[in-house]
């Protein structure tokens, strides 16, 4: 990738909208769109891997205490030079966010971070400073999913979604699907507004998508209260 490209993670933070955000939770968000392919992770700190040929197996002492996990290839090796990220957690440690690299691809192949006999897992830290993206990545995901917006129209996303997850919580099984807001019923009753008041309709065809989008990008589908349970 040209240099000309990279994108740091300050950069990727405002341009995915996540500035807002506590610093931890910006950086699982990103973190999350990496495990989940939405664009590339890269880092160029030195690691030892070894071939991601199986899954890694997690090994259990007694009372279920976790010692780690197993990969026993019994191999590994030194990758010098640019690696993309494919699993990816957040960290804190030193006083410092990092990313836990979980799985890597090094000249088209897939390894694991392991210790030098590469028989266990071992996560690779990187600090947050010293991982880069592709612009053309990110700009291509921002778009598709509306995230390229001005502040202000990003606000009025957030808003409007803010308001779907409300009608979905407290407006009954017509604003939902599962657990699940239903955006394309919340589309309906804004299309509806717009009839009852006389206003033309003109830039809401897409409106389900761009606020679908938003809900998943303020993480705001998930499960609904019980109203059995609820006092009111």
């Amino acid at each position: 990738m040209d240099k000309r490209e990279h994108a740091s993670i300050v950069w990727a933070v405002s341009k995915l909208g996540l500035s807002d955000l506590p610093k931890q939770h910006a950086y699982e968000i990103i973190a999350n769109y990496v495990t989940n392919g939405c664009f590339e992770m890269y880092f160029d700190e030195p690691i030892v891997g070894t071939d991601a040929t199986s899954d890694v197996e997690m090994v259990f002492e007694e009372h279920a205490t976790a010692v780690g996990g197993l990969i026993g290839n019994g191999c590994s090796y030194d990758h010098h030079g640019t690696k993309t990220a494919t699993g990816v957690n957040v960290a804190h440690s030193g006083g410092q966010f990092k990313f836990a690299v979980n799985d890597y691809h090094f000249q088209d192949e897939r390894f694991y971070p392991t210790d030098s006999e590469g028989v266990w897992h071992r996560q690779k830290l990187v600090n947050v400073d010293l991982v880069h993206f592709d612009r053309s990545q990110i700009d291509s995901f921002c778009s598709a999913n509306n995230f390229s917006q001005g502040k202000a129209d990003l606000g009025l996303l957030k808003a409007l979604a803010l308001l779907a997850r409300e009608m979905a919580d407290n407006g009954g099984v017509k604003f939902k699907t599962g657990n699940q807001v239903n955006a394309s019923a919340f589309k309906n009753h804004i299309l509806s507004l717009a009839e009852r008041y006389d206003v033309k309709a003109g830039y809401l065809s897409s409106l389900d998508d761009k606020v679908k989008a938003a809900l998943k990008h303020h993480e705001l589908n998930g499960t609904f209260p019980d109203k059995k349970h609820d006092p009111k």
